[in-house]
């Protein structure tokens, strides 16, 4: 079973800059942009100790979150960079990287090759032959959880045909 997306509450931030990041982090918060997806970048605020009981708990980069921030819609985003004091190892400022929802026609188990990406006027690959950009794949914790469900029902299966076997006989 899939586990489900994370939510990841902010707060927009109204200023820009250095004096505003000084500010947020005055206020016990840790500084953000959300780029991408084609829109403006949005200006951002975490709360500094929800973000370093994340951080602390491992994967934070790796995970998909569901940024929630007052008076927009949720965002999918994924965590590209956080930037830490050089001294005190703590947080100082994150980028997150908003997704869109355009893998069309893909599943897990397709591979994607640069013969099937429309590439702008005027460019071309590097290389001449056809060779894989990107391969799309379950995450292993799913992967595992599914041959585990494969492995029970076979096991399943082979006792029931022992115990119809034991019956005829």
């Amino acid at each position: 079973m899939a586990k489900e997306i994370p939510d990841l509450v902010a707060i927009a931030r109204t200023g820009t800059g250095k004096g505003a990041a000084r500010q947020a982090r005055r206020n016990g918060m840790v500084p953000g942009v959300v780029y991408g997806g084609g829109v403006d970048p949005m200006a951002i605020q975490v709360p500094f100790n929800e973000l370093l009981k994340r951080l602390k708990a491992g994967r934070f980069k790796s995970t998909l979150y569901n940024l929630k921030v007052d008076g927009q819609d949720d965002v999918r985003v994924i965590c590209r960079d956080v930037q830490r004091d050089v001294v005190k190892d703590l947080p100082t400022h994150l980028d997150f990287m908003r997704l869109r929802r355009s893998i069309r026609d893909s599943d897990i188990g397709v591979v994607i090759s640069i013969s099937s990406v429309t590439l702008p006027e005027g460019a071309k690959p590097t290389i001449d032959r056809d060779f894989v950009i990107a391969n799309i794949s379950a995450p292993s914790s799913l992967r595992s959880s599914d041959s585990d469900e494969e492995e029970t029902s076979e096991e399943e299966e082979a006792t029931t045909e022992t115990e119809e076997t034991t019956e005829e006989e």
